[in-house]
This record gives C-alpha cells, structure tokens and sequence, in this order.
C-alpha cells in the first residue's frame, strides 16, 4: 500500500527575495504497488491494440503502436517509485494559505500556481539554495 511522506520546504515566490515555509507531501509505492501499476498500464495498451486489429489499414500502425508504447508506458510506471501529492503553507507572493494539488514524478524544484492570487510559487527543498 502507499504510504504518504511529509517534508518540509521551502515556498519562493515571484521575487526570489519573497519566501515562505510550507510541507510537501509525497505518495511512495512499494514494489508490488509498482508493479500493479505497470502491468495494468501494459494490459490496457494491450487492449487497446487487440481492439485496433479490426481497424482497416490503420492496425498495422496502430497494433505494433500500442503494443510498444505498452512496454514504454509501464517501464516508467514502475520506475516511479514516488510521486507528489500536495504542497501546503503560505503563498510567499500575497501571505494567504496556500493548498496546491501537484502531479508527477517526486524530483523538485517544481512550480504551480496559486489559485488565490494567481502568480507562480517555486517549491524547492529546504536544504537547496535558491538560484
């Protein structure tokens, strides 16, 4: 099952001078999450070129397609061993509390948007200097 993790960070705004504390939570897989999770990726690119066998002229594009983008797909499925869930604290740019769904792989620096004020919010760990 995945476990969520909690760091702390550092929150920049706009004007790298303007910053602000904040926590980043981070979803961890453990190996057989990871590997469910890629070999669902591979069965639905599979199915997906079993299904476009009936599809004239275009299945002999689309089977080898789906079927190596398959193999792709869940190689970084189950490479990802983590992933970024949230961040929370305070907006450097206007004060206000800050909440920010965040997707992707778990690598920072990263960047998203304040909904509140709109401007950019750069989330960095804590130990990086700012450049």
């Amino acid at each position: 099952m995945a476990r969520i993790v909690e760091q702390d960070v550092t929150l920049t705004g706009v004007r790298p001078e303007r910053q602000a504390e904040g926590k980043l939570a981070i979803r961890e897989y453990a190996d057989g999450e990871r590997a469910l999770r890629a070999l669902g990726m591979l069965a639905a690119f599979w199915a997906l070129a079993a299904a476009s066998v009936f599809v004239p002229v275009v299945h002999f594009v689309s089977v080898p397609g789906f079927a190596l983008l398959g193999i792709v797909v869940s190689v970084k499925r189950w490479r990802r061993r983590a992933e970024l869930v949230r961040v929370v604290g305070t907006c450097p740019n206007c004060g206000k509390p800050l909440e920010a769904k965040l997707e992707g792989e778990a690598e920072l620096p990263v960047w998203t948007r304040h909904e509140a004020c709109g401007e950019s919010v750069g989330v960095r760990a804590k130990s990086d200097k700012a450049g």
